[in-house]
């Protein structure tokens, strides 16, 4: 193999795998941003709720110029008492709300929260204004997981980079 084009594929799998690398750490940083309100929630009291209203938004992209792609977005909303005083309010998870594009998969993210459903309300002690039902952040698991499988394609191209002499005889 003629070594100029080796060494331009070693360049390119190097820059390849450091950009892989610093995408990672964004990645990263992200999740643990997306994920760091749930991570706190774990001291947070909890207290019977009931469901009072659920239902489907249905949301039209708005960076789609041709207002073809859309999302349903599930809601609920719920009454607990918190300190003694009647709370209502609309999370349910941490991060941004979901946005699904299947019709399928918002409804089914429901049908855990029917309306008049006995709810375990997790709520901040010293907001208790600020609640939620699950103590998770899906947004951040999800790109915890594309930060893992970057940090992968990173590792295999530095290794063919270095690798790559080996094949050469």
């Amino acid at each position: 193999m003629n070594p100029l084009l080796l060494a331009l594929v070693q360049f390119l799998l190097l820059l390849a795998g450091v950009g892989a690398l610093i995408a990672m750490l964004i990645l990263f940083l992200l999740s643990l941003i997306q994920g760091g309100s749930a991570t706190g929630s774990r001291n947070w009291a909890s207290a019977p709720g009931t469901i009072i209203a659920s239902y489907l938004a249905y949301e039209r992209d708005p960076q789609d110029p041709q207002g073809l792609k859309a999302y349903y977005v599930p809601n609920v909303v719920f009454e607990y008492a918190a300190q003694g005083q009647l709370q209502s309010a609309s999370r349910i998870h941490f991060g941004a709300p979901s946005k699904l594009a299947r019709k399928r998969a918002a409804e089914h993210k429901l049908a855990n929260y029917p309306v008049a459903a006995r709810v375990t309300v997790y709520y901040n002690p010293d907001a208790p204004q600020d609640a939620v039902l699950e103590r998770e952040s899906p947004h951040a698991r999800r790109i915890g997981l594309v930060a893992l499988g970057v940090l992968a394609g990173g590792v295999v191209a530095f290794a063919l980079a270095f690798l790559l002499p080996g094949w050469v005889s």
